[in-house]
């Protein structure tokens, strides 16, 4: 029986170029993780305002973090180091000590980089709080404390190991539903696929080690490393599984180097982000696994076909087709299902599907579908319009299904590329969860009489209380900075004689001027002028500047038993006011409020006044009595119906408070 010749599209080659493009393109395109062991809150708050040092900082993450390779910075406003104590980690989070004796009054900027011992990836940043002062400018931290990009090696390492282990996966289904007998080239292919998988495990460990900013070795050894461990240890016994058929070659040692290398994948899938699912984990881990090995069936048997497609004659040549299209319709059932269900609970559900561009994830998820329906526009073109009339067409059909085919493992390989960027990018709906809104602010321009200067000032977050100012200052004419000696801001409130006016002082800050200041503590206009003092001459730039009250957020907490209902204001800035009635029925009774800093601790108050307003009738002054440091307490009769109480309190330290709320007083 003779042998037809079928040239391929030289795949190994074109394959290699465009994986390795995708993998490059894909890398560098991709924004920094900004989640995985993610920062989900800390005490102190970051921009919160202290009046004493506190003894030690806690972190709390959304994954646990591992204290072995984690570093941490402490860097005063000058950015000079500061000594800490050994950080302990309870749960998710991390404790660091402070040095003893306390620190002093200044600004403080805390730089960190963990390590998550759920999937391995590598989250840094900073945060900066002041004692007996508002927070300045943040202090520079080390480059290492900045989440990184996926790096391209953990996108290659990714990439090489998908598609070793894919070839090795598929390799069992090959023999018994595409070939349904020893595939052509078994020895050669099982060989390489393994070598390409085992180095695409060392490269994924070396380069969660290089994230991490440790050596190899003291990645191996920590918690976070012994995930690395049992995914190498799973190659390698997929190794052993390989040394097996290539001595002994049978469907039986095939089909354990194809269990082999789904359970290699199966722990790949554990250090995932199906592995960090806080909700039904081991259901995620299970239908992402489905996912991956059905994915592998079928990439992988792309390759087992245009490899030994080649190799067949004309009679065994179409019924190997046939079967990989029958394998390849029942995978891809399983790839579609699969792959949408984790989708959609990685993007934060069907809600978030029109906004999947507004993350790194989503956008690269985006283009990983786009490869896909690409490559199953070609399978389907394949089985629908080659496949039936490849009995009469001859060798010449089947050189164009076989081309086709060649052309599904490039962009095979493509999907590869981007899954590994995907695998180091935090889920979309994780890093919304933990992405911080940015901050309000009001921008303001002005310019001198003379028009020989024009300032833009930014004024952050344009809420009474701690401010912090960032001024352009620059040539009217050609927009070059300015060399002035001193900037300062003089302002008053609009309409407020009895106010006294502010006055703050920036400093320079590279190409800018900058200053932090309590100054502006009410809502309002303020106007004044930027006073710019040059060595030959001063200009006064005038300025308004909008500060708007902090937004309020009000809940209820019904009572129970013999405790009446408890509202809770919640401010902008993090503060709150707890309030009640005591008791909340008509007649007698007691307003109580008590005020609350971002910490959750109760916050002094210097002075604090009370206002009500009965259902019908007008305001009235309440006579607010002391308690305790931020809990005040008035005496009031009630009425049935809806009562609207104010109060305006002054803190210690900060801003005014002014709170606003009802609370209804039933018969």
């Amino acid at each position: 029986m003779s042998r037809s010749r079928i040239r391929g599209p030289g795949w190994p080659v074109r394959s290699a170029l465009v994986a390795a493009l995708a993998v490059v393109l894909t890398g560098l395109w991709a924004a920094p993780a900004s989640a995985h062991a993610a920062l989900e809150s800390s005490t102190p708050r970051d921009g919160a305002i202290l009046e004493t040092s506190p003894s030690e900082i806690l972190l709390r993450f959304s994954e646990p973090p591992d204290l072995g390779i984690s570093e941490f910075d402490l860097l005063d406003a000058s950015g000079g180091s500061i000594e800490l104590g050994g950080p302990r980690a309870p749960g998710n989070g991390l404790v660091v000590t402070l040095p003893v004796p306390d620190l002093g009054d200044g600004s403080y900027t805390l730089g960190y980089r963990v390590t998550s011992t759920v999937d391995g990836h590598t989250t840094g940043d900073a945060l900066t709080f002041g004692i007996g002062q508002p927070p300045g400018v943040p202090a520079s931290t080390a480059p290492s404390f900045r989440t990184p990009s996926p790096s391209p090696l953990s996108v290659a390492g990714r990439w090489l190991l998908y598609v070793g282990l894919a070839m090795l996966v598929s390799a069992t289904s090959s023999w018994f539903l595409v070939f349904r007998r020893r595939p052509p080239g078994l020895v050669p292919v099982l060989v390489v696929s393994w070598i390409v998988a085992a180095a695409g495990a060392v490269a994924v460990t070396a380069a969660a080690a290089s994230a991490a900013d440790t050596t190899l070795a003291a990645f191996i050894g920590s918690s976070t490393g012994g995930a690395f461990v049992r995914q190498g240890l799973a190659v390698l016994v997929c190794g052993g599984a390989v040394v097996a058929a290539i001595r002994h070659p049978s469907a039986r040692t095939v089909a354990v180097v194809g269990g082999a290398a789904a359970v290699a994948l199966l722990f790949h899938t554990l250090g995932g982000h199906a592995g960090a699912a806080r909700d039904a984990r081991w259901l995620a881990v299970g239908v992402q696994w489905v996912h991956v090995v059905a994915a592998g069936v079928w990439a992988g048997g792309l390759g087992w076909l245009v490899l030994g497609a080649r190799r067949l004659d004309s009679v065994t040549r179409p019924d190997a087709i046939r079967g990989f299209s029958r394998l390849a319709g029942i995978a891809l059932v399983l790839v579609f299902v699969t792959g949408s269900l984790r989708s959609i609970d990685l993007l934060g559900g069907f809600g978030e599907i029109a906004d999947i561009l507004a993350t790194a994830w989503g956008t690269t998820l985006a283009i990983k579908l786009a490869v896909v329906a690409t490559l199953v526009a070609l399978g389907a073109w394949n089985r629908f319009r080659e496949l039936p009339g490849l009995g009469t067409r001859g060798e010449r059909g089947e050189g164009r299904i076989v081309r086709n085919v060649g052309f599904e493992v490039l962009l095979a390989a493509g999907v590869f590329g981007v899954t590994g960027v995907l695998a180091g990018l935090p889920p979309a709906d994780e890093a919304r969860a933990v992405l911080p809104a940015p901050p309000p602010q009001v921008v303001v321009e002005g310019r001198d009489f003379a028009t020989s200067v024009r300032v833009r000032l930014t004024v952050t977050p344009a809420r009474p209380g701690p401010n912090l100012f960032r001024a352009d200052v620059v040539d009217f004419d050609t927009g070059a900075p300015i060399e002035a000696e001193r900037v300062t801001l003089r302002l008053a409130l609009a309409g407020s004689a009895g106010l006294e006016p502010i006055e703050v002082a920036l400093t320079r800050d590279g190409s800018t001027w900058a200053a932090s200041s309590t100054g502006l503590s009410i809502a309002g206009l303020w106007e004044g002028p930027m006073l710019i003092e040059r060595s030959r001459d001063s200009v006064e730039v005038p300025l308004e500047i909008p500060i708007e009250s902090a937004p309020q957020r009000v809940t209820v907490t019904p009572g129970t038993g013999e405790l009446p209902d408890l509202t809770t204001i919640e401010l902008g800035d993090g503060r709150s006011v707890q309030a009640y009635l005591d008791p909340d029925v008509p007649g007698p009774g007691q307003v109580h409020v008590t005020a609350f800093d971002a910490d959750g601790q109760e916050l002094p108050l210097t002075r604090a006044s009370l206002t009500a307003t009965p259902p019908a009738g007008d305001e009235v002054d309440l006579d607010a009595i002391r308690l305790s440091p931020g809990h005040f307490v008035a005496a009031v009769t009630l009425t049935a119906g809806t009562w609207g109480f104010e109060l305006d309190a002054e803190p210690r330290t900060g801003a005014s408070l002014s709170v606003a709320y009802e609370q209804e007083v039933s018969g």
